[in-house]
């Protein structure tokens, strides 16, 4: 559509819409998008906003009804929106569904409007968008949301929005308004879950056991925390051995990440909890597992300087060329670190002195740049 033609009439629609003309405003917003299908190509940002505007018309009617079924309805030409049009129009879904009491398609909405809050980093925003839904959504429902929110996604994320998603829950998990929203039974298995995560991390076995005992869920994530951790990541982390080994026998899963995809064996490595890494070893963990910044436990081992994790996890059988996400070897990251002993250690094992990350660069080349003539020392071999 030409865009002279297509300026005025979303300009016409805009001002009705101010005027609180909606009638009008919808009528416009129908008839261009007639239009638009009737055209042989036509622009998806244009598609897009004659929907958006459509939606908003019979959200201001307080058409529910026949918003909801139009925001469902499959368009028959591709269309695309802005980030915060397409938040609109899910908040709006929400508002719709909620109204006409299709609470599961309200729960979908608003998910959907958080992941596009995230993506763009506005955890205000997102943060907003979960305490409406506390006020949408029926107790059950709401739990249900925040429980989908409190899952790692799907699709693995970038380490940015991993952050961001696992701050938004914990941000809005301390909020007198979301504990008064939860249901009772939630409630309490929420906090037998902090319970756990807090005797773990101490090696309070005593505690752990009661909270077991209690009905605490072994593998549920603790909002509260930094990363979402179960309380297995939290022992692991803290190298509690004995309340690891109590954890796995009550059914924890020895390879259920936090929210940044950090495994219990990558915390334990890092830390150079070599006795907890041979523990999760023999419970049949993948030794290549990576966070979400491509990071293995052998890389996360080497970061931390940990001779003792890195040992461990080379006995264990991990691979010495694995990757992260900038393709650098466990050697690559050792020599960007200046760490001599390590490269050593590497090198004793059998790591490829040749290879190059992303970057083309070799272990030789990065402790060059980094100023650490002592590892490139080393690797002159």
């Amino acid at each position: 559509m030409y865009t002279c033609y297509f300026d005025a009439a979303m300009c016409g629609i805009e001002q009705a819409l101010l005027a609180d003309e909606c009638d009008a405003s919808l009528i416009a917003a129908q008839t261009l998008e007639a239009s638009l299908l009737m055209e042989h190509e036509t622009d998806p940002e244009q598609m897009g906003l004659a929907r958006y505007y459509t939606l908003r018309s019979l959200h201001a009617l307080g058409a529910w009804r026949e918003g909801y079924e139009a925001l469902l309805r499959p368009s028959p030409k591709p269309f695309s929106l802005s980030s915060e049009n397409a938040t609109w129009m899910n908040l709006a879904g929400a508002e719709m569904a909620a109204r006409l009491g299709v609470d599961e398609q309200s729960v979908c909405f608003l998910s959907e409007a958080v992941e596009l809050r995230l993506r763009d980093r506005d955890e205000g925003a997102a943060a907003i968008i979960c305490q409406k839904a506390s006020g949408l959504l029926t107790p059950e429902r709401f739990a249900v949301f925040i429980e989908r929110l409190e899952e790692p996604p799907a699709a693995a994320p970038s380490a940015e929005a991993a952050t961001a998603r696992a701050l938004l829950c914990s941000e809005i998990a301390g909020q007198a308004w979301f504990q008064e929203r939860l249901p009772p039974a939630v409630r309490r298995r929420r906090n037998l879950a902090q319970a756990l995560r807090a005797a773990s991390a101490l090696g309070d076995l005593e505690s752990v056991d009661l909270a077991l005992s209690l009905g605490a869920e072994p593998d549920a994530r603790v909002a509260t925390a930094p990363g979402l951790p179960t309380a297995l990541l939290a022992a692991a982390f803290e190298g509690r051995v004995e309340v690891v080994a109590r954890l796995l026998a009550a059914g924890a899963d020895p390879e259920a990440a936090n929210l940044n995809g950090r495994t219990p064996l990558l915390l334990a490595a890092s830390r150079g909890h070599a006795a907890i890494v041979r523990l999760l070893v023999r419970a049949g963990v993948a030794l290549e597992s990576a966070a979400v910044d491509g990071q293995t436990a052998l890389h996360a081992a080497v970061s931390e300087s940990s001779t003792q994790g890195i040992a461990a996890m080379l006995e264990a059988g991990a691979n010495l060329e694995s990757r992260d996400g900038e393709g650098r070897t466990p050697l690559i990251v050792a020599a960007i670190h200046g760490e001599t002993r390590i490269v050593c250690q590497l090198l004793c094992w059998g790591a490829d002195i040749q290879a190059r990350d992303d970057f083309g660069m070799s272990a030789l080349d990065r402790a060059r740049i980094e100023g650490h003539p002592v590892t490139a020392a080393a690797l002159r071999i």
